[in-house]
């Protein structure tokens, strides 16, 4: 037994003739709602069959449940399978499902078609009157909807053309009539539309009138009047077109989307489209409804599946183009974050995909662009490597025109903006190089996106600034400055990114970028946005930053277009940024121009800032107090402040309960205190420094610091400084030295200004300030560490201070700062080296090497500035003395540098190099060598020549001695006799022994000589250091003026100099005047000298001043000095003028005392002179006490026929005393007088006979003896001889000869008298003729 159905069964559709043609009377076609397969139902018995009943088929021919129709307007017929509500162009096949399509039934039996153990079997039985009324109920829905469709058809049909239009073939059916009107085929919907629920005999389809599609009844039971299809009355439509339609939406999404579920690539690019394009222009596709619909009808799914590389170009790019409508709209992009699948990666790979159409990419770059805006679905771009694909846009061998490098753009940016290592990937990449030239592309929209892209790589990455600026983009950014203004607000954001390199900020303000936006300042933003205008002032301010000529071209611009009265309104701008950045611009854009800041005055612009010191508002305090702090830091605004009233709200906002407040109020104080704007107040007022001195007794805080910077400021007066040290500021300012970085700096430079005050030298190295000052050297601000430099230069000027700096280490810090800084910073740095290696430069140059001190000073030494070029100089040459400096200073070849400074035009760095090659020369001899090597003894030579100052002479006469070492033939070589002479004349002792010892060599040959004498200043010279103290120096002097006398032409000269009274002088100083006592050999001389003098006729009677001195040394125990002495005297008693002064100075008996002389030129010299002088008889007594006259015998066997004749001259004198007479004849000087007179020269027979004369006497003991003696030996033949020609001699005048020979040391040692002096001293004696 078939069981009974719980649901009524749904009857098919059928018309009238359709039930008495294809079935027996009384029979109906049912679908069983559970499987939908038909089954057979008797009314009039209530049985139920599987197969069709017998009979069934009808005349017709068609199979059961088929009707043959005519179509009115084409008169062709069709055919309806009433079973499933399909219809179909050609007939159905008996038995069998007919064509298009149609439902194929059972031949026979219901195997094939059972339903499954759990399917109810067809029912059975009678039908209660209630069933058959259902029955005729839905027959009755079935007829209104087949009239419905009806008359759509004919009112469609009816629709006229507008007037020459056509009817586009596409949209006609196989009939020719239009496709509007067709709905979806009851076998093509087997479910739902909207649910997807399977159509049953219960759960019934329903086409909605609008879409087309059919729904259950759940989703498809509200009406609405459509007469655009010609419903004027209500029909049924589904849910989703309901909506739509009471929100007047243009396009059917339910009939799209079944296009884009169709399987024809054309129909689905034809849905596709239709979305997209009514997204591009109606913001209604982002409503609830439509989202609602998009989500219900599973778009997003689809398009997962039509973003496949399967798909065609087309359909891929109608796909993304409305994913990219989708992410337009805010409210899909949390949808599209959560479809499953992905619809980011589908889209990132169609990108990135070269098989990609341009159409396909663009769409693609433009919906993941888009999509980016969401955090999550950015998340899956950078997944799916979306950075990348964008960047093969640019960066690739394609093009990519505009339309695609607007969204490529802008999805980069959206990468950027998130993620600062995306950015630097990008940038990297080259982006930014390439992308500049789009600057100038006629597309606004693209000129944005790549603006706001190079703002986000300019941002993360600095090569990218740099790729901007080398790639021409500042020009096309200055054009777009002055721009539209989406564009230009953009270009301010990259400006200001860009201007973070002072480079790149240099380079906009050359560009032309200032003008720009100062006339945007100027008009106050011209309809910009608020931030823009704070871009726009901060651009500003960026470029003046940039360096050089910077800041003086913003501030033209700025004065040009009049923007200053602009940035003071907008001070009191109600948008927080701006008005910040404009009181920051007021401040710096004015200052260091007076015009500026004369229009800040003008404009009210302080008074403005003073008023808003006080407000009420705590951020306008914070904002007035932290210009008024910027401003206070410039001195041109400094005046205008205090002016203006702004001290005393200044002075309230210390107290202020807002730290930040508080902390730019005390920096604004501070300032003002530096500037000394305040200082007449502070110094007047005791109470308010001594305040100061109190907080920097305050254990931290910030208002110790700021105290000590207020006082930092106050001590660069004097009077202040005077003030605070009598308060006991400067033990606590000492204290503050050691503390933490930013209160150490203020107490650095307070110190620093107490440092530049002798008065507060010594004290402050008392509080030993050395060490903390060596230390702060290394101050992590240029400021501090430059006043800490200050400081230690200062100090170091006090030599009780230089051992603990050295000790600090401040010569390496020193060292270290040689090669940096400015140069000023490098002359205090080589002030303080200089003092510090005057102490100790051994500690000082061992600091040095270990930081490159040699190589820095001789760079130094290359400067350009002459004072740093003296200074290195100086201080190479006191670190010399450090040997293993001067080594390291000849291996980087310092020698040659300083060189080349002999010829510097500033005296000071000729000076200081010359001191400096000295003290390397004195070294070693390879030291003086290497100096030799560069040529500096010619161009020290020529500095003594030169009209430098005599310090100057006196270095390079210094330098030059240890680079000669004694051999100053080179100078004389280079400069002659004069560069000798000036280094005479400057030199120091040393130099004086060394030059002067040169000058008696070179004196000592007669043809340099004759050149010296050639010039009477020279001479002068060199007489004039024969006063020297030195007593080397003293004797080459001697030497020479001994040498020059030689010449009787420069006796002359020496005589007009008086040269013989500063002879005696010099021999009778030691001992009348107490000076310094003449060495032997400069008194051996000096003596020569005066025997120069003595030997010419037209000086020897002038002389007799110089008796006693000559007589003094004729006493000298040194041979060479008695005998220059004899010499002299003997030259004197040639004139008879001279000879009664002579005895009366005791010559006589001084030159008897050398007779015994083992010299042999001294004994000649000695008994020349006494045979002049005619010693008297009372001497004989003497001569025999002492033995003297054994010397006279002696002589009288002398060589020298004048010696001997002298000798017996002497003798003559002597022997009128019978003692000596006898002595004589005991000693057999009888036979030698006899000899004498044998030997045949006149002159020596005269003496001989005046000595026999006397010594045969007038009786007494021994005469006769002596007659006998005398009888014997005139009677031998010789002496008869002789006697007779000495009676026929005459003797000459007496005459003075020549020059005697060169004093004792010489290649002549002994004096040589002339054979006229000889004969001379032949005739001295009265009565000598027989």
């Amino acid at each position: 037994a078939t069981p009974a159905l719980n649901l009524f069964p749904r009857p098919v559709q059928q018309g009238p003739d359709a039930m008495s043609s294809s079935l027996p009377p009384g029979w109906s076609l049912m679908i069983e709602p559970n499987s939908g397969q038909p089954y057979y139902v008797n009314s009039a018995t209530g049985a139920s069959s599987w197969t069709p009943p017998e009979g069934s088929g009808g005349s017709n021919g068609l199979p059961p449940g088929w009707e043959a129709r005519v179509d009115p307007s084409s008169g062709r017929e069709y055919y309806i399978d009433h079973s499933r509500g399909v219809t179909q162009w050609t007939p159905p096949q008996q038995g069998g499902g007919g064509g298009g399509g149609g439902y194929q039934l059972p031949s026979g039996g219901g195997s094939a078609y059972s339903l499954p153990q759990s399917t109810p079997a067809p029912p059975s039985g009678e039908l209660t009157a209630a069933d058959m009324a259902a029955i005729a109920a839905i027959e009755e829905a079935d007829a209104r909807e087949e009239e419905e469709r009806r008359a759509q058809r004919e009112w469609e049909a009816n629709m006229p053309l507008p007037s020459g239009a056509s009817v586009d073939e596409s949209v006609l059916d196989d009939a020719g009539e239009p496709k509007a009107h067709e709905w979806v085929s009851n076998s093509e919907a087997a479910s739902c539309f909207l649910t997807g629920t399977k159509f049953t005999l219960t759960n019934r389809r329903h086409h909605c009138r609008y879409c087309g599609q059919c729904f259950v009844s759940a989703v498809s039971s509200k009406k609405i009047a459509i007469p655009a299809l010609g419903f004027k009355e209500a029909v049924r439509v589904c849910d989703i077109c309901h909506a739509q339609l009471e929100a007047g939406d243009p396009v059917c999404i339910s009939k799209e989307v079944s296009r884009m579920r169709d399987k024809d690539a054309s129909t689905q690019q034809q849905g596709l489209r239709a979305l997209a394009d009514w997204a591009a222009f109606d913001p209604q596709f982002a409503a609830p409804a439509a989202l609602d619909a998009v989500s219900k009808l599973a778009v997003l799914e689809r398009l997962a599946k039509l973003l496949g590389k399967d798909r065609s170009s087309g359909v891929q790019a109608g796909a993304v183009k409305l994913l990219g409508a989708m992410a337009y709209y805010e409210n899909y992009l949390g949808p599209l974050a959560e479809a499953s699948p992905s619809l980011v990666k589908p889209a990132v790979a169609l990108l990135a995909s070269s098989r990609s159409t341009l159409e396909v990419r663009t769409q693609a770059a433009r919906a993941v662009a888009l999509m980016m805006d969401d955090d999550d679905l950015r998340a899956q771009a950078v997944d799916a490597g979306a950075a990348a694909a964008f960047s093969e846009q640019v960066v690739g061998g394609d093009s990519c025109p505009d339309s695609l490098l607007e969204w490529v753009a802008g999805g980069l940016t959206r990468l950027c903006v998130a993620d600062e290592s995306t950015a630097r990937e990008v940038a990297r990449s080259g982006v930014a190089f390439l992308l500049t030239p789009s600057l100038g592309s006629p597309s606004t929209a693209v000129q944005e996106e790549v603006v706001a892209l190079l703002t986000a790589l300019a941002a993360a990455d600095g090569d990218a600034r740099t790729q901007a600026a080398e790639s021409g983009a500042l020009v096309h950014l200055v054009g777009l400055l002055r721009g539209r203004s989406q564009v230009r607000d953009a270009a301010l954001a990259l400006a200001k990114e860009l201007c973070r390199s002072s480079r790149c900020a240099t380079a906009l303000v050359d560009a032309g970028a200032t003008s720009p936006v100062a006339n945007l300042v100027s008009n106050q933003g011209a309809g910009a946005s608020a931030e823009a205008l704070a871009n726009a002032i901060q651009l500003l301010l960026a470029l003046g930053s940039g360096g050089g000529q910077s800041m003086a071209k913003v501030q033209a611009a700025v004065r040009d277009a009049n923007a200053i009265p602009a940035l003071t309104q907008l001070m009191s701008s109600a948008d927080g940024p701006v008005r910040s950045a404009a009181m920051r611009a007021v401040s710096e854009l004015s200052s260091g121009d007076a015009r500026s800041t004369e229009v800040l005055r003008e404009s009210g612009g302080v008074v403005l800032l003073s008023e808003s010191l006080l407000s009420p508002d705590e951020q306008t305090a914070l904002q007035a107090v932290s210009t008024i702090a910027q401003m206070s830091a410039s001195s041109a605004h400094v005046q205008a402040i205090v002016d203006n009233g702004c001290l005393g709200p200044l002075l309230q906002l210390l107290t202020h309960r807002s730290a930040a407040v508080r902390q730019e109020a005390e920096l604004a104080f501070s300032n003002l205190a530096r500037s000394g704007a305040i200082n007449s107040m502070l110094t007047q007022d005791p109470a308010a420094s001594r305040h100061l001195v109190g907080l920097l007794r305050r254990t931290g805080g910030v208002m110790q610091t700021q105290a000590a910077i207020a006082v930092a400021g106050i001590a660069a007066d004097a009077r202040a400084r005077e003030t605070l040290f009598a308060q006991g500021a400067l033990p606590q300012l000492t204290a503050l030295l050691d503390a933490d970085p930013e209160l150490a700096g203020a107490a650095v430079q307070a110190v620093a200004h107490f440092a530049s005050d002798e008065r507060f030298r010594s004290t402050l190295t008392e509080l030993g300030v050395s060490r903390s000052l060596a230390a702060q050297l290394s101050h992590r601000s240029p400021d501090v560490a430059q006043c800490a430099l200050s400081a230690v230069a200062n100090i170091s000027f006090v030599p009780e201070g230089v051992p603990a700096l050295a000790a600090a280490g401040a010569p390496m810090k020193l060292g270290e700062q040689l090669f940096t800084g400015e140069p000023q910073a490098q002359r205090m740095v080589l002030t303080a080296l200089c003092n510090i290696t005057a102490v100790d430069p051994s500690d000082a140059g061992t600091q040095l090497l270990q930081v490159g001190g040699p190589l820095g000073l001789v760079t130094l030494l290359n400067s350009s500035d002459a004072s740093l070029q003296a200074q290195a100089a100086l201080l190479l040459g006191q670190l010399a003395q450090c040997a293993p400096f001067a080594q390291a200073v000849l291996a980087v070849d310092a020698t040659q540098v300083l060189a080349g400074l002999l010829h510097h035009p500033s005296q000071d760095v000729q000076m200081n190099a010359v001191y400096a090659l000295g003290i390397l020369s004195s070294q070693d001899v390879a030291a003086a060598r290497a100096v030799e090597a560069t040529g500096a003894v010619t161009a020290l030579t020529r500095m003594l020549l030169g009209g430098g100052a005599a310090d100057t002479k006196r270095r390079a006469a210094l330098a030059l001695a240890n680079v000669v070492r004694g051999k100053w033939r080179q100078v004389y070589n280079t400069g002659g006799f004069a560069a000798l002479l000036v280094a005479l004349n400057v030199g120091t002792d040393a130099v004086q022994q060394e030059v002067s010892s040169t000058i008696a060599e070179l004196a000592a040959d007669p043809n340099h000589r004759r050149a010296l004498l050639s010039d009477v200043t020279s001479v002068s010279s060199i007489v004039g250091i024969l006063s020297s103290d030195n007593a080397a120096t003293q004797r080459c002097a001697a030497e020479a003026v001994l040498a020059f006398a030689e010449e009787e032409a420069a006796r002359e000269v020496l005589y007009g100099m008086g040269l013989v009274g500063q002879l005696i002088r010099l021999l009778t100083a030691g001992k009348d005047q107490g000076g310094t006592q003449l060495t032997p050999e400069a008194q051996a001389a000096l003596v020569g000298t005066l025997s120069h003098f003595a030997s010419d006729a037209r000086y020897c009677d002038t002389l007799r001043i110089a008796m006693s001195p000559l007589v003094e040394c004729l006493a000298s125990p040194h041979t060479e000095v008695s005998c220059n002495a004899a010499r002299a005297v003997a030259y004197l008693s040639f004139s008879e003028a001279n000879h009664e002064a002579l005895c009366a100075v005791g010559v006589v008996e001084h030159l008897a005392e050398l007779l015994p002389s083992p010299d042999g030129a001294t004994q000649e010299c000695s008994i020349l002179a006494l045979a002049k002088l005619k010693p008297p008889p009372s001497l004989a007594g003497r001569f025999l006490a002492q033995g003297w006259q054994l010397s006279l015998v002696a002589l009288l066997e002398h060589a020298d026929m004048e010696v001997q004749a002298a000798s017996a001259a002497v003798m003559g004198e002597l022997c009128a005393d019978q003692a000596f007479r006898e002595a004589m004849l005991r000693d057999g000087a009888l036979g030698m007088v006899v000899d004498l007179l044998a030997a045949g020269e006149p002159h020596g027979a005269l003496a001989s006979l005046r000595a026999l004369r006397s010594m045969a006497g007038a009786g007494g003991r021994g005469a006769e003896s002596a007659a006998l003696q005398l009888a014997q030996a005139v009677c031998a033949e010789a002496p008869v001889a002789q006697l007779r020609a000495a009676l026929a001699y005459t003797p000459p005048a007496p005459a003075v000869g020549p020059a005697a020979p060169k004093a004792p040391g010489g290649a002549s040692a002994a004096l040589r008298l002339p054979s006229a002096l000889r004969s001379a001293a032949s005739t001295a004696a009265p009565g000598a003729g027989a």
